[in-house]
């Protein structure tokens, strides 16, 4: 048997166990990782979690942002961070700028405008943190419920294949011997 197709069974056998594992789990704190390096590129609720907690402590947005540029954080949220300072330093209303550096959709916008005239606006920022979360999970587990048995039909293809090219030598072997006997 070559190699490389033993190597590809394996591969999948890992994936599909891997997916089985994904699947199983219901915690969204395990999948923040993967969240994080496929989907978006930046964790949504954790930034709107964290700008809901300064801002329900009463500090400024200028003072959040400063806050939350100065931890370890990635790429994608260090570059909407840097949008929306720059946009909110320029003058515009902070939901807008939330809204253009891609922070929050126009749906959300308008949620935290409505907030802001309550004056509840770190709590909308949790909530909206949570519902992120939701989705984001609902998401993962839309893409494992339909990987999970297209990984276990091509692992069942390539068991098969791997079992036909070891017995069709042998059923050669045999149709050649009954010729002779």
């Amino acid at each position: 048997m070559d190699h490389s197709i033993l190597q590809l069974v394996v591969l999948a056998g890992f994936l599909y166990l891997a997916l089985r594992w994904l699947h199983r789990r219901n915690s969204i704190d395990a999948l923040d990782s993967l969240r994080d390096s496929i989907l978006t590129g930046f964790n949504r609720g954790a930034l709107l979690r964290s700008l809901g907690a300064h801002l329900g402590a009463g500090h400024s947005l200028s003072r959040a942002i400063a806050s939350l540029m100065a931890t370890p954080i990635t790429r994608g949220v260090r570059k909407r961070l840097r949008r929306l300072s720059d946009r909110v330093d320029a003058g515009m209303p902070w939901i807008d700028a939330m809204r253009r550096a891609g922070i929050v959709t126009h749906r959300e916008s308008a949620v935290l405008g409505a907030a802001e005239r309550a004056r509840n606006v770190g709590w909308a920022l949790v909530t909206l943190a949570q519902s992120s979360d939701r989705k984001t999970h609902r998401r993962i587990q839309r893409f494992v419920s339909i990987a999970t048995p297209a990984v276990t039909v091509l692992f069942a293809a390539v068991c098969c294949f791997a079992a036909i090219s070891l017995l069709r030598p042998l059923t050669m072997v045999i149709h050649e011997l009954m010729r002779y006997a």
